[in-house]
């Protein structure tokens, strides 16, 4: 494990074209070049719920991060729910979609303030 951010540990900050967050969880395989990124979600997610799409574009950004920062490494992304795992893997054109859309989030939120 390479970071943790779950049971008052602190993790690490990653970021990407300024776009920053702190996953739950980071493993690296010990001998070969994967790593795991890990969100923890304390609902369940029951037969007829969907990933919802914040959670998606979360751990797709911090693969994405992750995948520029280690880029001869396989990433990829497990969202753990209550009774369930699910297998997230990257997805270069969402990726590239969500760094897009940084501006446009930029000045919605400073509307706000």
């Amino acid at each position: 494990m390479i970071s943790l951010d779950i049971s008052g540990s602190r993790g690490k900050l990653y970021g990407y074209k300024g776009i920053n967050g702190v996953p739950d969880a980071i493993f690296r395989h010990l001998v070969k070049p994967k790593y795991i990124v890990g969100e923890l979600k304390g609902r369940r997610l029951n037969p007829k719920a969907k990933i919802r799409g914040y959670e998606y574009a979360q751990i797709m950004l911090y693969i994405g991060i992750l995948k520029k920062k280690y880029w001869l490494s396989s990433v990829e992304g497990r969202l753990v729910y209550k009774d369930s795992v699910k297998h997230i893997y990257f997805e270069r054109n969402l990726f590239n979609e969500i760094i897009r859309m940084k501006p446009a989030a930029l000045t919605v939120i400073n509307r706000l303030q």
